[in-house]
């Protein structure tokens, strides 16, 4: 069985408890227009250029030694990609372990099912960060294996939801239910677009939601990352520009969410705004 993958990052601090290795997993089901790691979208291999890094020496069809373009998508079996977990094993500690993300896992779920369970087996932590837009059988078979689930609700309103992702969020709303019925501790994200879900009355709506679901762990919105517009994809259009929603205005917002009485971050940081 293979997957493909676009990256491996070692050594990360804020995709789950503890030290981790966080494997993007590449394909998606979703097309953010502000998402961070565009290159993660497409199922298939693609080529990605940092300008910054071109040197203009005129052979970029050939391999390209100053790092400027390169490809990102990778197959690797189950045991190839376990190879490189194993190589952290040491840092993991009590606490840490490994993070599938990406793109979308989900999409393919029966490779991150085989990972996980190697990883539970040989007593690796698990943690998944997911857009819960899929069947709730694929969850079924995902969450399970997992310590943590960390998911996205990233639009409380459903026509908004429509209009920006392309998808109700009817589905998103059911698969966290259904996440708190199978007792999985999980934690909800809400990344904050000026223009688009930055409705105070909104992200209330969000809170009051999560308050009533067990096994919560905490509720965390995170400001608008400009990454994806410095990641240029061969063939493809630049992303969009949004801008970046001030720090007092997402202060306030963090304010409002933990009135609720759920645990509330901001950006990674947590304990500001936990009761």
């Amino acid at each position: 069985m293979d997957g493909i993958i676009t990256d491996i990052q070692r050594f990360c601090l804020h995709d789950g408890p503890g030290i981790r290795t966080t494997v993007f997993f590449k394909g998606c089901n979703l097309d953010c227009a502000w998402c961070h790691n565009p290159e993660t979208i497409a199922f298939e291999p693609e080529i990605m250029i940092d300008s910054q890094k071109c040197i203009a020496c005129g052979y970029c069809e050939d391999d390209c030694f100053s790092g400027a373009r390169r490809t990102v998508g990778k197959p690797y079996t189950v045991n190839e990609l376990m190879a490189e977990i194993e190589q952290d094993r040491s840092y993991y500690g009590a606490e840490g372990g490994i993070t599938l993300t990406g793109g979308e896992l989900a999409c393919q779920a029966d490779f991150a099912c085989a990972v996980l369970k190697q990883c539970r087996q040989t007593g690796i932590g698990r943690v998944i960060e997911t857009n819960l837009c899929y069947d709730k059988a694929v969850l079924n078979t995902l969450a399970p294996l997992c310590d943590i689930v960390m998911c996205d609700l990233k639009i409380w309103d459903d026509e908004t939801h429509k209009k920006w992702l392309g998808l109700s969020n009817q589905i998103v709303k059911e698969n966290l239910m259904h996440l708190s019925d199978l007792a999985v501790p999980f934690a909800v994200r809400t990344a904050i677009i000026p223009g688009v879900n930055e409705n105070p009355e909104d992200i209330k709506s969000i809170a009051g939601f999560l308050a009533a679901l067990p096994h919560l762990l905490f509720y965390e919105l995170l400001s608008y990352n400009p990454l994806g517009l410095s990641k240029e994809l061969e063939g493809k259009q630049l992303r969009s520009t949004f801008k970046t929603l001030p720090k007092e205005d997402m202060l306030n917002l963090a304010k409002l969410a933990a009135k609720s009485g759920i645990p509330v971050r901001l950006d990674g940081f947590h304990g500001l705004y936990e009761r």
